[in-house]
C-alpha cells in the first residue's frame, strides 16, 4: 500500500490475484506449479476454477476500506467513503528470462504474444485510446 500525504489522497494498493489463488490452493492442499506468475500445472482444475470464481470482491472492498481508514485518516471526512477503482499494473522487479516476445502496435493499440519458458503462450491486447474503435448501430 502506498499512502500519499497530498490531495487528492489517492491510495495505491497492489493485489496479485494469482498469488491470492496460490495461497488458497496451498490451504486446500491442491498441488500446483506457478512460474513467473502463470499457473503451468494444477492438480485439480475444476476445484481451482471454483476457488477463482468464488473470489469475493465485496470482501476485498471491505478490507481496502479498513486499510484506507487506518492509514489515511482524511478518509473520515468523506461522508460517502472512499472510492476504489481497479487498474492493471505490471512491473518487473527482478531479472528473468521471459522467453520470446512479439509485439505489434497500431497507433495506441497493441497486441503482444509472449512464449513464457516454452510452457505458456500469453496473448495480451491493450488500448489507450478507445475512440479508435467505431461501433455502427442499425436503426
Amino acid at each position: 500500500m502506498r499512502v500519499p500525504t497530498w490531495s487528492p489522497f489517492r491510495l495505491q494498493i497492489y493485489f496479485n490475484q494469482h498469488q491470492w489463488l496460490a495461497r488458497q490452493l496451498r490451504r486446500e492442499g491442491i498441488g500446483f506449479e506457478l512460474r513467473d506468475n502463470a499457473f503451468v500445472e494444477l492438480d485439480d482444475w475444476k476445484r481451482t476454477q471454483q476457488i477463482a470464481d468464488g473470489f469475493n470482491l465485496a470482501a476485498l472492498h471491505r478490507k481496502l476500506s479498513a486499510l484506507a481508514r487506518r492509514f489515511c485518516p482524511i478518509v473520515k471526512r468523506f461522508p460517502k467513503g472512499y472510492h476504489f477503482s481497479l487498474m492493471q499494473v505490471q512491473s518487473d522487479f527482478h531479472t528473468r528470462v521471459e522467453g520470446t516476445r512479439i509485439k505489434h502496435s497500431l497507433n495506441r493499440q497493441a497486441i503482444k504474444n509472449v512464449d513464457k519458458q516454452k510452457r505458456v503462450l500469453r496473448v495480451e491486447c491493450t488500448t489507450n485510446e478507445v475512440t479508435f474503435y467505431r461501433h455502427h448501430c442499425q436503426s
